[in-house]
């Protein structure tokens, strides 16, 4: 039969690498796992929409939205900068413990990186398998690969380091609450780092 690439979130990869190992019959169909990075999701986009209107941004209007210490938002029109403490108050509860930037169990991961120019993703290969899709792509005129500056790597690295931060901070915010146990975030990284 056909086998079928799939696309995701670092969580997504996750789940579908299981699938993989433990053999379950829904995988034997399943070709490249596509990583997307992801530094978190909302919980309610509606919300985040509804913030962004109070702060008179039309959605149709937004060309890019950037993320450093920041949330910057760009428009066709204006400019505006909503304080972390107010986007990480609408983050999903499992984005905040999660460790995974990057989609480290994807046969090849892609997304944004500050530095790089706006038409362009950084692109990591992660596997055989991955280096084989990529190869195809190339050779079928899909892609066009191009170095990165060391300077994205670098950037790259840091926001991954962050988001470990992030997380094991929360993790020890949910702990003292009694929300979790201090095994739970060894399993966490167990997910992760294998």
């Amino acid at each position: 039969g056909s086998r079928v690439a799939f696309l995701g979130v670092p969580c997504h990869m996750i789940a579908m690498r299981k699938l993989q190992i433990y053999g379950h019959k829904s995988s034997d169909e399943l070709g490249p796992l596509i990583g997307l990075f992801c530094l978190w999701s909302f919980s309610s986009l509606k919300d985040l929409v509804e913030r962004l209107e109070d702060k008179g941004i039309d959605r149709n209007k937004i060309r890019s939205i950037e993320l450093d210490s920041e949330f910057k938002v760009n428009s066709s029109s204006s400019k505006i900068i909503i304080p972390m403490k107010e986007i990480w108050e609408r983050v999903r509860e499992g984005c905040k413990t999660c460790q995974d930037l990057t989609g480290l169990v994807s046969d090849v991961s892609v997304g944004r990186v500050e530095g790089v120019a706006p038409d362009w993703s950084v692109l990591i290969v992660r596997s055989k398998i991955g280096e084989n899709l990529v190869n195809r792509a190339v050779k079928g005129k899909y892609i066009e690969l191009s170095d990165v500056e060391p300077s994205v790597r670098e950037n790259l690295i840091s926001l991954s380091i962050k988001k470990k931060h992030f997380a094991e901070e929360k993790y020890k915010e949910d702990v003292k609450k009694g929300l979790l146990t201090s095994e739970a975030f060894e399993v966490l990284q167990d997910n992760i780092i294998g």
